[in-house]
């Protein structure tokens, strides 16, 4: 007998702590990456000369062209250290994760004639003005070590990630007439090509695949190391697309969106596109223990169809949606819709249990429904953040006023953090984060969602401390406060087991009923 124990909570957590730093001018967050002592890496693009972050100062050499920004917040939410590069434009954007070994790797572009990072590493543009492919390792305590290009110019890098090995998997767009990965060259079939490109621990290309029609194309990724596989979503704006040797057809009449499961040795297992007959983009994806893959994307005026599951537009131009699918592609549920005006998923993070949080914008006017939950912003536009459990139901919401949205996960410790944008003032749960000196810009805010309050002590990331899990005979669950009862359920509610308060501060389950009837195979809740 094979049980998982998940985590249950249908009470809305608070936030705990937020921080707000920025310059005069326009920033933006671009992402986040963690690490599993609690470490949190900020990566994204200030457009004055110098930016402040906590007590640390970063300064722009180059006036021409904006900078990027890399900041370390430490596990008690304290700043580290900053870095800065010069070199980037609004059209810029770049990427960080963290490698095998624990280093940073930056991975995006620059417009500029060469990227200047602050400790002097120094990239030169072949072509300068046009977007230039690159990447960067740096150390966890701010020192970058190397950079190189990636691609050709005019070029892309939307996503990279890491297998147990070492080995990489990037996914990025050109729009050159060509491009060389390796030893292959691929000739660009339209306006933009998508490509999916593996690398070894040294960096030498291993195989490369392209997405391509006749339109303009892209796509991102996620990892399956349990099943040894890559799977790659995105979106293509031709009449119809290869996903190496098979063909997918658009069902729309603008972008249509796509989704492949392409094993460790690049051969393509399988490949489907969307059903909508205007336009829809699939632009993130993740993937659970059991390889069960969430995707989150947007839709255009008309509906979109996952398997027998029709979600109609909201009305607005850009709709939102989530997807479940099991390892073969079927969907399993779906949820979608929007207002009146453009809202749409910024960023998806599942967490050891299944559940799937996404967040995006919501704009200012609009109401959004998630299962039965709604959030609205009457006066100005602002970014929601919502739990999904694994059976498809909406958990808890919460929403902030801002825009430009960066990301959010939850670290090592077990909290969620959110990475957005905002101009005056904002109020969170009684913690006011102040903008910088001129409103008509937009700062950055970072922002801890608390454990909890339930009027006793607190057991919201207890189950970090379950094990085994999943287990075959007993499992152990620990740091119980005193005054808690431990319930546990089955996906639809159902009572199964109930340990009461006073019985310590661990507790062990046999997989029984309270009545000492054995429960079936499956994924329970606590």
């Amino acid at each position: 007998m094979v049980l998982t124990i998940g985590v249950a909570s249908a009470q809305t957590p608070e936030w705990g702590w937020a921080t707000g730093f920025g310059t005069d001018g326009w920033d933006r967050a671009w992402g986040m990456a963690h690490d599993d002592i609690g470490n949190k890496y900020i990566i994204g693009l200030f457009d004055d000369d110098t930016m402040h972050i906590e007590d640390l100062v970063l300064s722009n050499p180059d006036a021409g062209y904006d900078a990027m920004f890399v900041c370390n917040y430490g596990p008690s939410d304290e700043a580290i250290w900053a870095i800065s590069a010069s070199g980037f434009s609004e059209q810029s954007k770049a990427s960080i994760q963290l490698d095998e070994n624990g280093d940073l790797l930056f991975s995006g572009t620059f417009h500029a004639g060469s990227l200047i990072f602050s400790n002097g590493v120094t990239l030169v543009n072949p072509s300068p003005g046009q977007s230039c492919g690159f990447r960067a390792l740096c150390t966890p305590d701010g020192l970058v070590q190397s950079a190189e290009y990636t691609t050709n110019a005019t070029s892309w890098t939307s996503g990279q990630l890491f297998d147990s090995d070492g080995n990489s998997y990037q996914t990025g767009w050109f729009s050159t007439p060509s491009i060389t990965l390796g030893g292959e060259t691929f000739n660009n079939q339209g306006m933009r090509d998508a490509y999916l490109v593996k690398r070894n621990d040294q960096g030498t290309v291993q195989w490369a695949i392209q997405f391509g029609s006749s339109g303009n194309d892209g796509a991102g990724i996620a990892l399956d190391q349990v099943h040894g596989r890559v799977i790659v979503s995105g979106g293509f704006n031709g009449p119809s697309m290869s996903v190496g040797s098979q063909v997918l057809t658009n069902s729309g009449s603008g972008n249509d969106g796509f989704l492949a499961s392409i094993g460790f040795d690049g051969t393509v297992l399988w490949a489907q596109d969307a059903a909508c007959e205007s336009q829809d983009g699939y632009s993130h994806v993740e993937i659970d223990g059991f390889g069960n893959i969430y995707l989150a994307g947007y839709f255009v005026w008309t509906p979109i169809t996952f398997g027998t599951v029709i979600i109609q537009p909201g009305g607005g131009p850009i709709d939102w949606f989530l997807a479940k699918f099991d390892e073969a592609g079927t969907v399993l549920w779906a949820d979608g819709g929007g207002g009146a005006n453009a809202d749409y998923i910024t960023s998806l993070y599942l967490d050891e249990y299944g559940s799937a949080y996404i967040s995006g914008i919501i704009n200012t006017g609009d109401t959004l429904t998630f299962g039965g939950l709604s959030v609205a912003f009457q006066e100005s536009p602002g970014v929601f953040l919502v739990k999904y459990d694994p059976s498809g139901e909406a958990v808890w919401i919460k929403g902030i006023r801002g825009r430009d949205y960066g990301g959010s996960f939850m670290d090592a410790n077990g909290y969620i953090y959110l990475l957005s944008s905002f101009s005056d003032a904002i109020d969170l749960d009684g913690i006011t984060v102040d903008a910088g000196p001129d409103d008509n810009y937009y700062d950055i805010v970072l922002a801890r969602l608390d454990t909890l309050s339930t009027g006793t002590e607190e057991f919201y990331m207890v189950l970090r401390n379950v094990y085994p899990n999943p287990f075959s005979s007993s499992v152990t669950i620990e740091k119980i406060p005193g005054t808690t009862s431990v319930i546990i359920t089955d996906l639809l509610g159902k009572e199964v087991h109930r340990f009461l308060p006073g019985g310590g501060n661990a507790a062990v389950w046999n997989g029984r009923t309270t009545s000492g009837t054995e429960v079936p195979p499956g994924m329970y809740l606590v």
